[in-house]
């Protein structure tokens, strides 16, 4: 039971996140690093995937995977074609289930305290924080945990960079379709 004030060991939370996050209708996620945001839809069961950002969209549907670089036309994905645009998305398309909530929680080691609550997409959330060193810099992460697991949102930050992922809808079936 999460409250504020206690402890928790990140394996632990790990293995309550995976037990309740592991089948959703389907989801979407806002992603920023710096400056740059990507917004992404997931539907797992379908193995299907969106992927919107400044550099262009993907689409992910089984093996089969589709890009359109920003100002560009939809074209079938190729990470070996000569357009630099279209291999780069491409190579993302082919990674894409890696933008999976799931992943992030996976970095989580060591112990996580709740230092507090907030609201997500209308849900109490706890703030769950730990740090760990990585190649001489420290990693702040965040978790915004429901009292069921479920992880609306998080952060990691270094003393260069700060990454968050949040949750803009969660298990309900998003509308992913091949392009035309």
């Amino acid at each position: 039971m999460l409250e504020e004030g206690i402890s928790v060991e990140a394996s632990a939370f790990v293995a309550c996140v995976k037990d309740a996050m592991r089948n959703p209708a389907g989801y979407a996620a806002t992603a920023a690093t710096g400056g740059y945001e990507k917004k992404t839809k997931v539907n797992p069961s379908e193995k299907a995937y969106q992927q919107d950002d400044p550099a262009g969209s993907i689409v992910a549907i089984g093996d089969k995977t589709w890009v359109k670089p920003a100002g560009g036309a939809w074209v079938q994905g190729d990470p070996g074609a000569s357009d630099e645009t279209i291999a780069t998305l491409s190579g993302l398309a082919a990674g894409i289930a890696s933008e999976d909530p799931l992943i992030r929680t996976t970095a989580a080691t060591g112990t996580l305290t709740v230092k507090g609550t907030d609201e997500m997409l209308g849900q109490k959330v706890f703030s769950l924080i730990g740090s760990r060193e990585h190649e001489g810099d420290t990693i702040t992460t965040v978790f915004q945990t429901t009292a069921d697991y479920i992880v609306l949102g998080t952060s990691a930050t270094t003393s260069d960079v700060t990454v968050t992922m949040e949750l803009t809808e969660w298990d309900k079936k998003q509308d992913i379709q091949p392009p035309q």
